[in-house]
């Protein structure tokens, strides 16, 4: 009797002690894997809303002596919204019109503003332009109702160019 009361004491003092433990084996199944998804959007862009000429350009005297004035387009650019896996590009192009002669633009490709994917940039620069005698004059003799040359600002998809229309 005694050996039965000391070995279940024995035993219950392991179990209260924690030096036993018991459970049952099962099978456990392989881990469940679930593949992400993502579904990109598209890149966009939109032009600054402040681009406009710094100021009317002044007829000087400088003009007559085979001269120029400068005028400045301020704020040149816009945002770039990526939402695509791969990397987007804007190309820029500032013109002269096309049927006025003695007028430069000093910077006629911009910088490119790149987008990395999901991401947004942005760019303002201001491009300087310079006319001359020969400009000033043509200008002068439009008539009153005529529209005024243009100098025009293009974006362009960069991934594509010359296969994409401006945007």
């Amino acid at each position: 009797m005694k050996k039965i009361v000391l070995g279940s004491t024995f035993i219950a003092s392991l179990l209260l002690a924690g030096g036993v433990n018991a459970f049952a084996v099962t099978d456990v199944p392989d881990p469940i894997t679930i593949p992400i998804e993502l579904e990109y959007g598209d890149a966009s862009f939109v032009f600054n809303d402040g681009i406009a000429l710094e100021e009317p350009v002044q007829i000087t005297d400088v003009l007559l002596n085979n001269g120029t004035v400068a005028g400045t387009i301020l704020n040149v650019g816009g945002t770039l919204t990526n939402l695509t896996a791969s990397e987007a590009i804007v190309n820029f192009a500032v013109n002269a019109p096309d049927d006025f002669d003695g007028i430069v633009i000093d910077a006629t490709n911009p910088n490119t503003l790149t987008a990395d994917p999901v991401d947004i940039e942005s760019l303002g620069t201001d491009i300087t332009f310079t006319i001359d005698q020969t400009f000033a004059q043509a200008f002068a003799a439009l008539e009153e109702d005529a529209d005024a040359p243009v100098i025009t600002v293009i974006a362009q998809d960069g991934t594509d160019p010359g296969q994409t229309p401006s945007l």
